[in-house]
């Protein structure tokens, strides 16, 4: 991921909604992959795959089937069926329960290494280089406990999950994506700023080092490489940041929402929000907060997720065996 530091793997749970909103790209992007789907349930679970035997692991009446759709800016839909031995007419052709997504040239005519191509947009991309070819992210069906799991591999713009209403606590070195701006939050560190914020709203160092264990570093990287560093000490919260000058950290990026999120110190630690919170109603914002894919995570029903400019709707069902 082109943003990714020394993150320390730090798994996060949450619950997803079903808001699908995709339109918080201002390029014009083309959806160009081309792929035919098989509405066809029935495979085969056969020695060529490289995970134990589904069925002699656990014995279970229903087999789970993941569906993808995948929207670009554009809103044009494409949709994909995962089973237990990977994708459903996958480039790599292989019953391995992986499935492998990102870019490929295939220049020199080599195996193909990608089940599903997500076809980079000039538009999009600010430059393409050798960062965008490769493994975007992984899909893997885990027969122990049959749920399918997600995993960022590194290349493009990072794989992201669209949060709710819930809050989530922020860990340390966590990524979050809001519009064309990425956040690095940082616990109980002080770092060379450009804002030091307490409760008095002053640049008092002293007393905003006090409590060090408390304090939030909000470093943010915008979408002209320009880095921008905030402290708050844990009394500030909460801090609010969008579009409006009105808020704690005002971003001038017209994908935000005018409140677009907030982060709350409560019960000793750090949580984050996306929307506004008015008369303790939680209103989502317009294009969403994402969390960066750290590590593995579990992949629940209706959960959106993100890399580069698409996005994916997840759904889980099962058949009969």
């Amino acid at each position: 991921m082109l943003t990714q530091k020394k993150l320390k793997n730090q798994k996060i749970e949450t619950d997803f909604d079903n808001n699908l909103n995709t339109n918080f790209y201002n390029n014009n992007i083309q959806f160009t992959a081309n792929f035919n789907t098989n509405d066809n349930n029935n495979f085969l679970l056969d020695s060529s795959m490289n995970i134990p035997k589904i069925l002699e692991i656990k014995e279970k009446e229903k087999i789970p089937i993941l569906t993808l759709e995948i929207r670009d800016r554009l809103s044009q839909i494409n949709t994909l069926k995962i089973n237990p031995t990977g994708l459903e007419n996958g480039r790599r052709n292989k019953k391995d329960g992986f499935v492998y997504f990102g870019y490929e040239t295939n220049e020199d005519e080599i195996e193909e290494q990608i089940d599903y191509l997500l076809s980079p947009n000039q538009d999009f991309f600010r430059e393409f280089d050798d960062r965008f070819l490769g493994k975007y992210f992984q899909i893997r069906f885990e027969p122990f406990d049959y749920k399918y799991y997600i995993k960022d591999l590194g290349k493009g713009y990072g794989s992201f999950i669209k949060l709710n209403k819930k809050s989530v606590e922020i860990k340390n070195n966590t990524i979050f994506n809001i519009g064309e701006n990425y956040l690095l939050f940082k616990i109980g560190e002080f770092l060379n700023n450009d804002f030091n914020i307490n409760n008095n709203n002053n640049n008092n160092n002293s007393e905003s080092t006090e409590n060090l264990e408390t304090n939030l570093n909000i470093q943010i990287f915008e979408s002209n490489d320009k880095k921008k560093v905030f402290n708050f000490s844990s009394n500030k919260s909460p801090i609010i940041i969008g579009r409006s000058i009105e808020t704690d950290i005002f971003l001038d990026d017209k994908l935000l929402s005018r409140k677009h999120c907030f982060c709350e110190f409560k019960n000793n630690k750090w949580y984050i929000n996306d929307g506004k919170k008015e008369n303790g109603i939680i209103y989502s914002s317009t294009n969403g907060t994402w969390i960066y894919i750290s590590e593995e995570m579990e992949i629940k029903n209706n959960m959106i997720f993100k890399a580069n400019h698409f996005v994916f709707l997840c759904n889980l069902s099962e058949i009969n065996q």
